[in-house]
């Protein structure tokens, strides 16, 4: 075994070097977040975790072998220094109820440093609030990831739910996408097709191949609820759920009674369920997905960020 890495911060023997990224003295290599860089060959020494992005790209290049035009600060793809203007990511938190357990700490949500991170943040009272600000926001165009941030749990079926309203206790199932797409509608009320109307209107502003994610307790639990989803989006977008409980405390800087999201945060990528918590993991439900043809695409190792949510090699 070689010599315990040594953290000196002196201007002369600082280990953060090229690219401002921690140097391992042991192996050489520099730390980038998702895979170790080796600059005696100049490449990356494990498998891009975004590979299947780029088939004609060696998974190994660094930079997308144009290191002149473009950087990887996490080691995850080749980007453009400067962003990307065009790209609009929308993360979405609904109004909370301070009177649940827990939720006393974001009664009200706050956003720092947003924009300039690549996200615009919304912060609505309920579902159809969130359509509305969406829609405002895009101005006709459409989102390339739109994240909602609300509570999963079950109603009285057992059915997994996403709550569209957190103060009024309002939500939706997979069994009320079914009985929506069957014409049962009579004994659904105003207000639930209201909010089917406003969660189709969302996926509705994301782009072709773009992606939805849905950081909700356990919703990841109910494989029909996103089948019907990507029926509401005629299989145009990707989707991720947790199959977890969902507690981003850790991403969260908080005072008393406000939760404040952190663009910057979110920009390094990091994940909605703190380790405790992680069981089963997230599960991805691609393009292409059809209620009973599912293959396991559960994750525990994911993250998101300014290019939307995405798996890590398990």
């Amino acid at each position: 075994m070689g010599k315990p890495h040594q953290r000196t911060l002196n201007s002369n023997n600082s280990p953060f070097k090229y690219n401002g990224k921690e140097f391992d003295e042991e192996t050489g290599n520099y730390y980038y977040g998702a895979r170790y860089y080796d600059p005696k060959l100049s490449i990356f020494i494990s498998v891009d975790p975004l590979a299947d992005k780029y088939p004609g790209m060696s998974p190994y290049a660094y930079c997308l072998n144009n290191p002149i035009n473009l950087i990887d600060p996490t080691g995850m793809e080749g980007e453009n220094p400067d962003g990307d203007p065009t790209k609009k990511n929308i993360f979405i938190v609904l109004d909370f109820n301070p009177k649940d357990s827990g939720d006393h700490i974001r009664d009200k949500i706050e956003f720092a440093d947003m924009e300039k991170n690549g996200w615009h943040g919304i912060y609505a009272q309920n579902l159809q609030d969130a359509e509305k600000q969406t829609k405002e926001y895009l101005k006709g165009t459409q989102a390339d990831n739109i994240l909602i941030q609300t509570h999963g749990g079950h109603n009285g079926d057992d059915r997994r739910v996403m709550w569209t309203d957190n103060n009024a206790g309002h939500s939706l199932s997979s069994n009320d996408f079914k009985n929506f797409t069957e014409g049962n509608i009579t004994d659904m009320g105003i207000d639930k097709i209201n909010d089917i109307y406003a969660y189709a209107g969302i996926i509705s502003s994301i782009k072709e191949g773009g992606t939805l994610t849905n950081a909700s307790c356990f919703l990841g639990q109910d494989d029909n609820f996103f089948g019907y989803a990507q029926e509401l989006s005629c299989n145009r977008i990707n989707m991720f759920a947790s199959q977890d409980l969902c507690t981003p405390y850790s991403d969260i800087k908080s005072k008393p009674g406000t939760a404040i999201f952190s663009g910057k945060a979110i920009s390094r990528s990091y994940t909605f369920t703190a380790p405790d918590n992680v069981r089963d993991g997230w599960k991805y439900y691609p393009q292409n997905y059809k209620i009973g043809n599912l293959p396991d695409t559960s994750n525990k190792n994911v993250g998101i960020n300014t290019k939307g949510f995405f798996t890590l090699k398990k």
